[in-house]
């Protein structure tokens, strides 16, 4: 097997350009088929009072129904402290889902504060096959 056949990242992205101050949103995948994930964000060039935060959020549907951020799935850079040119991960595994709540979509979103930023990301899903039947 490969690696592009064990892992599924061509879905959520959200693609390389300079964003302004805002929030950009991947589209919402499905974590039925997969026990873990990663969002991926890749930081370029940042303004001098920039920020990104990157976040997973989880949903009921692919719609989006009932949005609301998957805890401890997001991460911090920022500029000030000497962030700019770097990647960031944030890994989360599926079990970290609200499933006992009909949770099973998750998408990547990524806001901008301070000053632009130029940035893209992705979210890999991983562990095909193997989805927890409940959250403990």
């Amino acid at each position: 097997m490969t690696i592009q056949e064990a892992l599924k990242y061509d879905d959520g992205q959200i693609d390389p350009d300079a964003y302004p101050i805002g929030t950009a949103n991947g589209a919402w995948v499905s974590m039925a088929d997969f026990t873990e994930a990663a969002a991926i964000v890749m930081v370029g060039l940042m303004g001098a009072t920039a920020t990104v935060t990157a976040k997973v959020e989880q949903a009921q549907s692919a719609t989006g129904t009932g949005a609301k951020d998957l805890a401890g799935a997001s991460v911090l850079i920022d500029q000030a402290a000497g962030a700019g040119d770097e990647i960031a991960t944030v890994p989360f595994r599926a079990e970290q889902l609200d499933i006992a709540n009909g949770y099973t979509h998750v998408r990547l979103s990524v806001a901008t504060a301070g000053a632009s930023v130029d940035y893209g990301a992705a979210l890999v899903r991983g562990g095909a096959g193997r989805l927890p039947q409940t959250n403990t």
